[in-house]
């Protein structure tokens, strides 16, 4: 009923093996990653404004406990 498939590895241990043949069948692909693309070009502007309003709201706050 099973089907028994011996499979050469180049690896020198299992777990590099086994990570190997996890990122094949499961890893990001260049499909996946233009998916993505929107929303990189919409997170960075939004990152960029958070870091501004987080830097504003320590200098605010050094400043009033001087």
């Amino acid at each position: 009923t099973f089907e028994k498939k011996i499979t050469k590895s180049k690896e020198d241990n299992f777990i590099a093996f086994i990570n190997k043949k996890t990122d094949d069948k499961y890893g990001i692909t260049i499909k996946q990653h233009i998916k993505n693309i929107p929303l990189y070009i919409i997170s960075i502007p939004i990152s960029i404004i958070l870091v501004i309003i987080l830097g504003i709201e320590i200098l605010k706050d050094k400043i009033t406990n001087k």
